[in-house]
C-alpha cells in the first residue's frame, strides 16, 4: 500500500486511470492516488464508464470536480456514490461537484468521516 505521507510533496501529473482522466491543481501524489482509491471503491457500478475525469482543486482541498458523459438523468445519483466512496476511501471531501452534458451540475457539500453522527 502507498503511503500519502511519504510522498506528500511528490508532483505526479495528470494520468488516465480505467478511462478517467485524473488531474489536480498541482498534480500532487497524494490527490491522485486519493481520486484512484475512489475510483476502485466504485468500480463495478454501471455508471463506472461515464466517469471521464476527476479534477481536484489543490487550493481548496479535497474539493473535486466531475466530468460525465451520457449520464444526465443519473448525476445526482452519482454525486452521492462519489460523496460516499469518498466518505469511505478517504475520509471525506470539502465538496464535489458532478457536471453532465446537458445536465444542471450537482454539487454535494462538504461530508467528513468525523462528522457523522
Amino acid at each position: 500500500m502507498l503511503d500519502n505521507k511519504k510522498y506528500a510533496d511528490f508532483k505526479l501529473g495528470e494520468i488516465f486511470y480505467g478511462g478517467t482522466l485524473l488531474s489536480s491543481r498541482f498534480n500532487k501524489f497524494h490527490e491522485i492516488i486519493s481520486m484512484i482509491r475512489v475510483l476502485d471503491e466504485v468500480n463495478n457500478r454501471p455508471w463506472r464508464r461515464n466517469v471521464v475525469s476527476i479534477w481536484c482543486d489543490s487550493k481548496a482541498g479535497a474539493t473535486y470536480s466531475v466530468q460525465c458523459y451520457g449520464a444526465d438523468n443519473l448525476l445526482s445519483f452519482i454525486a452521492h456514490e462519489l460523496s460516499d466512496a469518498f466518505l469511505a476511501k478517504t475520509g471525506g471531501h470539502n465538496s464535489i461537484c458532478v457536471e453532465g452534458q446537458n445536465a444542471a451540475d450537482v454539487a454535494i457539500d462538504l461530508a467528513w468521516v468525523d462528522d457523522e453522527v
